[in-house]
């Protein structure tokens, strides 16, 4: 029983992309870990969107998409991103 009650709260976490950033642009990103409230299993994520002013706003849109899992800022800071040149500038 507690096999699958790992296995499942393991497979609610893998669920969750690693690293979601727009495509280009410049933008603030933000280290978030996130956990799970039943298992307390846990694992860090990258986010950043051109769309959001402050990496608040960042790690807002993160507990909205994410609202089953506990989310706590880790680290933040801005990252420039252009795809043509397939370059990241942190």
């Amino acid at each position: 029983m507690l096999f699958s009650r790992i296995i499942h709260a393991m497979s609610k976490l893998s669920s969750i992309p690693n690293v979601a950033i727009d495509p280009s642009g410049t933008f603030k990103y933000i280290l978030v870990k996130v956990t799970d409230p039943a298992s307390k299993d846990s694992k860090l994520i990258v986010r950043g969107f051109e769309r959001c002013a402050y990496h608040s706003d960042v790690l807002n849109e993160v507990k909205s998409i994410e609202a089953s899992f506990a989310c706590c800022f880790t680290t933040d800071k801005g990252i420039h991103s252009n795809k043509k040149d397939i370059n990241i500038l942190i």
